[in-house]
């Protein structure tokens, strides 16, 4: 009997796979996957960076938000005594803490008109409003006029008057409407800061020198008499705290979707627009004429545009947004004029790019939507003031110039350029639109010279 051979022993699962792997690994395959991951590692740094980059050195730009100071409480009467709470204040908005992140104009009752020009002779105090309501200040203060001296007369005659307390004598102005992400990341703890320094200066530096200026022999019978009565008591004993008026609150936390996140979606489904009607446009194409088929391109996207734009400005209405603030009734025809406006400039400028990507090679169409949407992001959820100058771009976008408008109809914030966005959106619109359909003949035309070297 001839003896049997013993099985041969297999070759371990690992090694099997890796002999696989070896065989499948040969040089172009590697060479193609070390090209596509360096290409994409390449690509996303430069394309991220340029969001990061609206972060970079923002301290040392700080200085570009710009506040009003309007301190009336410059003067004595009869050169008699200091105005104490003018020069506290002045001396706080000036200190390295406060100064580092705000730049300050400062204007006294001397200079009031030169500088500021009142309109209709306005009071400080309307002054102050309007300025900040133009947007030429992110924020005012006003210390009132001759605030030390009245301060003075109502602690001697314990008879302080309604108009006057401790409160009151300074008024800091602001409007969250106007930039939500911007004022209360960078506005309002400069309030803060500032309301935080009254209270804490008060005593050594404004309710002291006050005090000290009563004649001494009578001194001590004044400030008994103040505090003993409640009606004064809270001249001596409650802090400076600064009166905040917000000119334009947020009461609707909804509103956030619409102004910034919303956006953000507008511009992804104006991507996806493009690859929905990709499909139906194929089938009509062969069916008619290249000038109808040109029209009925123009026409059956205008539509889409139409009932798009409605139903971003009916979400609104849903989650209890009003559009009335700035023009009644008509507010929520202005956002759904606006809103067309901003679907038609944005699907037509992928109209223009995406059919010259997609015929030239469609891996890169995934980069350009990340490019398209991070460039449109950096002018809506950035503080541009504080920004390096090259995201100045932003404001020539339309995403940027429709966000303005939502502002303007959901806050009453100023109109002064509504004009401009709305000019800047139809420009946007009407160009692109016009450029399509040579871009379309150049796609078609690199599409042939492809499909050619292909055969």
């Amino acid at each position: 009997m001839s003896e049997e051979k013993p099985p041969e022993p297999q070759t371990p699962l690992f090694w099997r796979g890796f002999k696989t792997l070896h065989h499948f690994w040969n040089r172009s395959v590697l060479l193609m996957f070390t090209r596509v991951y360096i290409q994409l590692f390449v690509v996303y740094i430069a394309l991220l960076s340029i969001y990061w980059g609206t972060y970079y050195h923002r301290d040392s730009r700080l200085h570009r938000l710009k506040f009003l100071a309007i301190v009336a409480d410059d003067s004595y009467p009869n050169n008699e005594g200091v105005p104490v709470i003018g020069e506290t204040f002045k001396s706080i908005i000036f200190s390295p803490t406060i100064s580092s992140q705000s730049g300050w104009t400062l204007v006294d009752s001397q200079n009031f008109t030169s500088v500021l020009k009142p309109h209709n002779n306005n009071t400080y105090l309307e002054e102050l409003t309007r300025q900040v309501y133009q947007q030429n200040y992110w924020a005012g203060c006003l210390v009132a006029p001759n605030a030390s001296y009245d301060y003075y007369q109502a602690i001697v005659n314990s008879q302080p008057s309604v108009e006057l307390n401790s409160s009151t004598v300074v008024t800091c102005i602001y409007q969250t409407g106007r930039d939500a992400l911007t004022v209360s990341y960078y506005i309002e703890p400069v309030v803060a800061e500032i309301s935080s320094a009254m209270i804490n200066y008060a005593s050594p530096y404004i309710l002291g020198p006050l005090v000290k200026q009563i004649p001494q022999s009578e001194r001590s019978q004044v400030v008994s008499k103040v505090l003993q009565n409640n009606a004064t008591a809270p001249l001596l004993i409650s802090p400076f705290a600064i009166l905040l008026t917000d000119l334009r609150p947020n009461r609707n936390a909804s509103v956030t979707g619409i102004i910034y996140i919303g956006l953000i979606y507008v511009i992804v489904i104006t991507v996806q627009l493009f690859n929905f009607s990709t499909v139906i446009h194929a089938k009509i194409v062969d069916k008619v004429e290249s000038r109808s088929y040109l029209y009925y391109r123009l026409g059956a996207s205008q539509v889409i545009y139409v009932f798009l734009s409605l139903a971003y400005a009916l979400v609104g209405v849903a989650f209890g947004i009003s559009y009335d603030a700035a023009f009644g009734k008509s507010g929520f025809l202005v956002i759904w004029a606006a809103s067309y406006l901003n679907f038609s400039a944005l699907a037509g400028v992928n109209e223009v790019i995406l059919p010259n990507l997609v015929a030239y090679d469609r891996s890169y169409v995934g980069y350009y939507i990340v490019g398209f949407l991070i460039i449109n992001v950096c002018g809506i959820t950035s503080a541009l003031a504080v920004c390096p100058k090259f995201y100045r771009y932003s404001y020539g976008l339309p995403t940027y110039n429709f966000q303005k408008i939502l502002v303007v109809c959901i806050f009453d914030t100023t109109k002064r350029d509504i004009g401009r966005c709305f000019g800047i959106l139809v420009a946007w619109a009407v160009v692109t639109h016009l450029v399509v359909p040579f871009s379309s003949k150049l796609a078609i035309r690199n599409t042939e010279k492809l499909a050619k070297m292909r055969q």
